[in-house]
């Protein structure tokens, strides 16, 4: 019976041995404050924030969740420039704990992470798992964790920061002309913007005033002065001629911060004549569209402007609803919504009807040097 209770005593200490022996990588409580609102007072107000940093939701298995991801500055993974912290958990821990945390890189919006997964068992055992987090459009960010699959991210918050290619309160999106001294872009590229750059073929930058603007079909006109004698608008289609598989152009320039401010070049099908929910106004297309792309003229074969391509606003919207962000799912406002706009602000444009010729890339390109401008909002 000694020999026995000597037994279960060495046993019981060996387990313990072992218990303390094992790799743990639970989540930590990197700060004190217990409610969302107290995280966010402290940790994100009177102070600029960079790009990613925000309170962000996210929903895994139909269960819901919202992380604030902000400057690391806890003795907890110390590695890491940024740690994302739970501010609304439903199964994924307490508020307070870290789930994500990030690393930049030399590319903007792609960062090196890890995201905490925990697993089921007498331990209660959690791990990093290694993944990298990109963020594929404006407000949006996706990381593929190895046990659990995609997972994205929408962003909660409007502090100081709009996301991908936001810098110091300015963003970047294409506009297109429709006459010699009157462009068009998308409303978002330039809401609540101070001072609006035009720059044209990267060499030439004048200021641009707004004149028109469609809020709900986020259209805005915009009047530039200046470059009369160098671009060569381009033309309007009916958006009404235009058939399922019509293979389509956009010029502009996305993720400027890194790709730089020469034009560049994609193409697609229109995939729909419609959108969410058969939305009348927009096209669905298959054009990769990254952000910097917004407001760039959605261009047919035979060179006719049918829409304004826009990147983010709708994927937002099948993230805040079904969870996931669709795959190259991209969309177009169609031009028939321009033409009231430009109407009301006393601009006519030449429109121009179906032609039975196709233009090469090559071809459409160079009628988009001519007439696609960079646009930069400066909102301090």
């Amino acid at each position: 019976m000694k020999g026995y209770h000597y037994f279960r005593v060495i046993t019981i200490v060996v387990l313990s041995m072992i218990i303390l022996t094992i790799p743990c990588f639970a989540l930590q409580r990197v700060v004190p404050e217990t409610t969302k609102s107290d995280i966010v007072n402290k940790y994100y107000k009177d102070r600029s924030l960079d790009s990613v940093e925000g309170v962000w939701s996210f929903t895994i298995n139909g269960r819901y969740g919202e992380l604030a991801i902000m400057k690391n500055t806890s003795d907890f993974y110390k590695e890491w420039n940024y740690v994302g912290v739970m501010v609304k958990a439903d199964g994924f821990g307490k508020i307070g704990e870290a789930k994500i945390v990030l690393n930049k890189t030399a590319v903007s919006g792609v960062y090196s992470g890890a995201y905490v997964v925990q697993y089921q068992g007498m331990w209660g055992m959690q791990s990093l798992e290694a993944t990298t987090i990109t963020t594929p459009q404006a407000n949006i960010m996706q990381t593929n964790v190895p046990s659990l699959g995609l997972i994205s991210f929408i962003r909660m918050d409007n502090f100081n920061t709009s996301g991908v290619g936001v810098i110091s309160g300015s963003s970047s999106g294409t506009g297109f002309f429709v006459t010699p001294n009157v462009v068009v872009t998308n409303y978002h590229v330039i809401a609540d913007a101070k001072k609006i750059e035009v720059t044209f073929q990267n060499e030439y930058t004048v200021l641009a005033n707004v004149i028109g603007k469609d809020t709900a079909n986020d259209i805005a006109v915009l009047s530039v002065e200046g470059l009369q004698s160098k671009v060569i608008p381009l033309v309007i289609g009916e958006a009404g001629s235009i058939r399922e598989g019509e293979r389509v152009y956009t010029i502009g320039f996305p993720l400027s911060n890194d790709l730089g401010t020469r034009h560049k070049i994609s193409e697609g099908l229109v995939n729909g004549l419609t959108g969410l929910k058969d939305d009348p106004t927009v096209f669905q297309v298959s054009i990769p569209i990254q952000p910097g792309n917004s407001g760039g003229p959605l261009i047919t074969a035979d060179g006719r402007v049918v829409g304004i391509t826009s990147s983010g606003l709708n994927s937002v919207y099948y993230l805040r609803n079904v969870g996931t962000v669709p795959q190259n799912v991209n969309f177009a406002v169609k031009a028939d919504y321009i033409l009231p706009v430009l109407s009301v602000t006393g601009v006519n444009v030449e429109k121009g009807n179906r032609q039975d010729k196709s233009l090469d890339p090559i071809t459409i390109m160079d009628m988009g040097k001519s007439a696609v401008v960079y646009v930069k909002a400066l909102r301090e």
